[in-house]
């Protein structure tokens, strides 16, 4: 669930109630990544924002742009370090 308390977003993953999808908004120079909350579901199912589908940007509860490529590997790296820790 994506929350705000004091001013800070606060992502809670684990249940399936965070939708998450990628692509752009017709501006291939920016990569997105859109976090909206849903009822909870199976995670990794198919969530309420669907591949293609078109959306407004003030649906989503949170959007990350990132306008270097680099910029992802880094979050990757840091999810990826998260997920080692959570596994030992």
């Amino acid at each position: 669930m994506v929350k705000i308390k004091d001013g800070q977003a606060i992502m809670n993953f684990g249940t399936g109630d965070i939708c998450i999808a990628g692509g752009n908004l017709n501006d291939t120079s920016k990569g997105y990544v859109f976090f909206v909350n849903q009822t909870a579901r199976e995670i990794g199912s198919k969530g309420i924002v669907k591949p293609y589908e078109e959306f407004r940007d003030s649906d989503m509860d949170v959007i990350m742009t990132f306008t270097d490529s680099k910029s992802i590997d880094v979050l990757i790296g840091q999810l990826q370090e998260a997920k080692e820790v959570m596994d030992k």
